[in-house]
């Protein structure tokens, strides 16, 4: 199986849009504060997330990024998709440092870094198998 260009940027779209709706997520939440301990109500989550374009957009994002992830899986071999997967976790994690101001220590990136490469290349380096 050899994948196109068009194969590739359905990967690559597919992980932007998939990192930034978690990323529209968070920081929707946090300012509606949605995350705070005395948000008990679902049916006030439910409500903000329905008529909050930020949440319908990241939504948005969720659905066609889940759907290109989806069609380029039939386009890579699933060992190569796998460990891809595992990258989209420590970018989150990273964007959310820099973006949102999450704490991470200097050390925690250097991990999340480290173990992304890894399994990304181990993904990569199976694919070829």
């Amino acid at each position: 199986m050899i994948p196109t260009p068009v194969a590739a940027l359905l990967l690559l779209v597919s992980l932007v849009f998939l990192v930034a709706s978690q990323l529209l997520i968070k920081w929707r939440f946090n300012a509606l504060g949605l995350q705070s301990p005395q948000v008990r109500d679902v049916w006030d989550i439910v409500a903000s997330v329905i008529t909050d374009v930020g949440l319908l957009a990241a939504g948005l994002l969720l659905i066609c990024g889940a759907s290109m992830w989806y069609a380029a899986m039939t386009r890579f071999p699933l060992s190569f998709m796998v460990p891809i997967a595992a990258v989209v976790s420590p970018l989150i994690a990273l964007c959310a440092h820099v973006l949102l101001g999450e704490r991470l220590s200097f050390l925690e990136m250097v991990l999340i870094v480290l173990i992304a490469v890894l399994v990304a290349t181990y993904g990569v380096i199976h694919a070829q198998k």
